[in-house]
């Protein structure tokens, strides 16, 4: 406070200096002739302008030397920086006097912001360390920088690029050590990569991320469903991921936290899926049963009876399977070569074994030749029973092929030879 006192008592005192200084010279101009005479005017007006001149050149050389050797003297009590806020504007931010606080003085850094309640711009303040820690201002401005105070940060948002702020989501969000709250499935974290990798970044990851608009967001999408045969349910997943992306950057500061800096908001797409499942009579469903092969026999009773998730049919061991008293304890999922942990506490539940579905499982257990109790219960038949099988050639390959040879379906072969 005393700092600032003398500050302005400083600069008041220039202005007289330079008002008394300038203006002796015309007053002694104006008042000659009522006091002096003629001879002695023309000795004297010559000497007192010279006089004024000589203290106003001495006066700006002291301003001028003075405003070399300041920083230098002060600097033990301020440090000033200038810079522009996040709206373009001059600011400045510094480490003003030392503070007394009652751990001792204190270094404390001023700087402004913007009120919300007003707009008017208003110097708030942060203690930086204690003096006898950080002797110096410098030593101050160190620890200013290595704390990342975020205050009056140049905006270098508008020029962040989106596959920028793609990278920054996937290295945070989309790790397997994740360090997010709730921790993203194998599935869902390969799934959102090939969503980014595949569309996102060849369309728009050279783009100002906030340059893209919500319309042309829309139109992209749009010609997706048109050009790619894309579902309704596809085209929304990518426009999830690709707000998601926004919403990372706005959480850690990257982009503004307002509305207009996240476009996906404003972007409509449709989510109802065009398709039409079949209703089966327990006659139709019999014949594809019957129709089918061990071990996809048993996997599709398995998965029917039960309701678990394909994931978590193929993660199970033998040492989940209680025959004695009728349950299945769900601990594992198995899906794009990966053990994993159940989606849900739920999921994590004991699961009734009905007796028909216990017997077709004894009957599978006595023809595998992996029927240990650490062993998978669906194995691999390539890989020895190292691992579980793969899930996504039980629907192509086995369930539609039965229901072909049941009746139930009509199907020719499309051009790689696949029924359809």
């Amino acid at each position: 406070m005393q700092t600032r006192i003398l500050v302005w008592a400083r600069r008041v005192a220039a202005v007289l200096i330079f008002l008394l200084a300038g203006g002796a010279a015309p007053a002694a101009g104006l008042l000659a002739p009522y006091f002096l005479t003629e001879q002695t005017a023309n000795i004297l007006l010559p000497t007192i302008s010279a006089v004024a001149s000589f203290t106003l050149w001495a006066w700006a050389g002291t301003r001028l030397a003075l405003s070399c050797w300041e920083p230098c003297s002060t600097i033990e009590h301020r440090s000033v920086y200038r810079r522009r806020d996040d709206n373009g504007a001059k600011t400045s931010t510094r480490v003003a006097e030392k503070e007394k606080h009652a751990q001792g003085e204190t270094w404390v850094l001023f700087f402004r912001t913007t009120r919300k309640s007003d707009g008017k711009r208003v110097e708030n303040k942060v203690p930086i360390g204690l003096v006898r820690h950080l002797p110096e201002a410098s030593s101050a401005w160190a620890e200013v920088e290595r704390r990342h105070v975020p205050i009056n940060r140049v905006d270098v948002r508008r020029g962040l690029i989106f596959g920028d702020l793609a990278q920054h989501y996937a290295e945070h969000e989309l790790a397997e050590a994740s360090e997010s709250i709730r921790p993203k499935a194998h599935t869902t974290i390969k799934g959102y990569e090939r969503v980014i990798r595949n569309r996102l970044l060849p369309r728009w990851g050279n783009r100002i991320a906030l340059g893209i608009e919500p319309l042309e967001v829309e139109q992209w999408l749009r010609a997706l469903k048109k050009e790619g045969h894309l579902a309704n349910p596809t085209l929304d997943k990518t426009r999830r991921v690709m707000s998601l992306v926004y919403k990372h950057g706005q959480r850690y500061g990257l982009i503004p936290r307002n509305q207009e800096s996240n476009p996906m908001r404003f972007v409509r797409c449709k989510t109802t899926s065009g398709y039409e499942a079949m209703i089966l009579t327990p006659e139709q469903a019999y014949a594809i049963v019957c129709n089918l092969r061990e071990p996809e026999r048993t996997l599709t009773l398995l998965a029917a009876g039960t309701g678990l998730r394909i994931s978590e049919c193929l993660g199970l061991q033998w040492h989940d399977v209680n025959f004695t008293d009728g349950m299945i304890q769900v601990r594992h999922t198995w899906t794009c070569g990966q053990v994993g942990l159940p989606k849900s506490k739920a999921s994590k539940g004991p699961v009734p074994l009905h007796p028909l579905l216990a017997d077709f499982m004894r009957v599978w257990k006595q023809k595998t030749t992996c029927s240990q109790a650490g062993d998978w219960v669906f194995t691999s038949s390539r890989l020895d029973g190292k691992q579980p099988r793969v899930a996504n050639m039980l629907v192509e390959d086995h369930l539609r092929p039965a229901a072909v040879k049941a009746g139930i379906l009509s199907s020719h072969a499309d051009n790689q030879g696949r029924l359809v």
